[in-house]
């Protein structure tokens, strides 16, 4: 079972703790605007660190750079979704993707995109949110 959207509307911490919950869901909304707001970048590290204290699967909706991308890899985030990974495709194109491939090196891929934080527009992504990029970080726990 999964939550969607967390982060905005209805969604409650006791849902964690009442629901068989196996993965959340972070909202475009917490996510977009950590590159720029150390307030939201912390916020966004406390939910991925609760995922992995109650054992579950972390997705961050809405990721649309480079930064965004490898600081959510830093901060052990499972998987990613957003244009970073794809733009949206047709139901035919489906078929043909494949994921991205994790980063070989979180170091390098961080570097990279630290050189690309000053040059973020601090508005909202768009909302298609199709491609998923899943991290090895799940894998190292």
């Amino acid at each position: 079972m999964a939550i969607d959207d967390f982060g905005s509307g209805y969604s409650a911490l006791s849902y964690l703790r009442c629901l068989p919950i196996d993965e959340l869901k972070m909202d475009r909304h917490l996510v977009a605007p950590m590159v720029s707001d150390d307030r939201a970048e912390a916020i966004v590290r406390a939910v991925i660190d609760l995922t992995q204290e109650l054992g579950m699967t972390c997705v961050a909706e809405g990721v649309e750079n480079a930064a965004t991308a490898a600081r959510l890899a830093t901060f052990g985030c499972d998987i990613i979704q957003g244009n970073y990974c794809s733009l949206p495709v047709s139901a035919a194109e489906v078929l043909s993707l494949r994921p991205m491939p994790p980063p070989d090196d979180i170091a390098t891929l961080s570097s990279v995109a630290a050189s690309t934080i000053a040059d973020q527009p601090k508005v909202r992504p768009r909302a298609n949110v199709v491609g998923t990029f899943t991290s090895d970080s799940a894998a190292s726990r």
